[in-house]
């Protein structure tokens, strides 16, 4: 259900809960979701891109069925405590928000194939980041982070990395490089190429 560049400053879809798949509420004017968005059990899709949302319902956890979430360009500083519920998600997708820290269930996101961060606050990554090995995408360039956590080295599918290297430091970069066969590895702007 395309609801898109409407000025939408409400989510009108409990009438479908049993049957939508796919929700795109992107570029609106939205600050908040409903806490009934976690009754939609079949949605497969959500995109609420471009709105002005600070916070996601703690329900969205509730979605187990979600395959992509797209929350890009919002003004979120946290998610909820039980984001790791969205055991389906593959693609999540979380750049140009305001977000610090990640909460300790995000980590059992286990079949994320595609994770964007970028353009965030986060200072630091846990070890567990290597629960996520199924990762083939991971963005995380314009963060505060000053070192990677030594186990991105044991995401064996990741195949796009992309970090600031002006910011981090290069030991850390170092030993994930040596541990991936990164086909496109971005520090600075820069593509680096890591060979077979």
């Amino acid at each position: 259900m395309p609801l898109r560049r409407n000025n939408i400053f409400f989510c009108p879809w409990d009438q479908y809960k049993k049957s939508l798949k796919s929700l795109s509420v992107k570029n609106n004017k939205l600050n908040q979701l409903p806490s009934s968005i976690g009754k939609l059990k079949s949605l497969k899709s959500l995109s609420v891109k471009n709105n002005k949302l600070n916070q996601l319902p703690s329900s969205i956890g509730n979605l187990k069925s979600l395959k992509s979430l797209n929350v890009e360009k919002n003004k979120l500083k946290k998610l909820p405590k039980n984001i790791g519920g969205l055991e389906s998600l593959e693609i999540l997708k979380l750049d140009d928000n305001s977000l610090e820290i990640l909460p300790a269930s995000f980590w059992n996101l286990k079949n994320l194939r595609v994770l964007q961060l970028s353009n965030n606050q986060i200072k630091n990554l846990p070890d567990s980041i290597d629960n996520l090995s199924k990762l083939i995408l991971l963005w995380l360039s314009e963060n505060k982070l000053l070192k990677l956590p030594d186990s991105i080295g044991y995401l064996f599918f990741l195949t796009n990395f992309d970090i600031d290297g002006k910011k981090i430091d290069p030991d850390s970069i170092s030993k994930v490089e040596i541990r991936l066969n990164i086909d496109h590895f971005q520090k600075q702007y820069v593509k680096f190429h890591i060979g077979c």
